[in-house]
């Protein structure tokens, strides 16, 4: 199984604005897409608030089974955090230090996608 980890909210927020999420299910058979538990924070927390962070909650929801969040330690310990004091607002590079947390957890079969595309 290849595990395509979607490393920061950029690309997610973009495919939602676009009404484009569903690209991420056209992937072959072996390729598991991946989100950090920050990046899932960060696309979803203000679902209230952002219609394309509720269709991207509901779009998450709905493929659970082909897209996972995978939990890291710094994610915990941030969404700790948050949890204690909702104010706190996370690092803008909190996404980027996630899967720096995920990649030391991770097999050599893992390709790592970055926003700069």
């Amino acid at each position: 199984m290849i595990k395509l980890v979607i490393a920061d909210s950029g690309p997610l927020i973009s495919l939602s604005m676009a009404d484009a999420l569903d690209l991420l299910l056209e992937f072959k058979p072996g390729v598991q897409v991946v989100l950090t538990d920050i990046v899932y924070h960060e696309v979803t927390a203000e679902r209230d608030k952002y219609p394309d962070a509720q269709k991207t909650y509901q779009f998450l929801s709905k493929n659970s089974g082909h897209i996972t969040i995978e939990e890291t330690s710094y994610g915990q310990a941030a969404l700790f955090r948050v949890r204690l004091d909702p104010g706190y607002k996370l690092l803008p590079d909190a996404g980027e230090m996630s899967i720096a947390s995920l990649a030391t957890n991770l097999r050599r079969d893992t390709f790592y996608y970055e926003q700069s595309w």
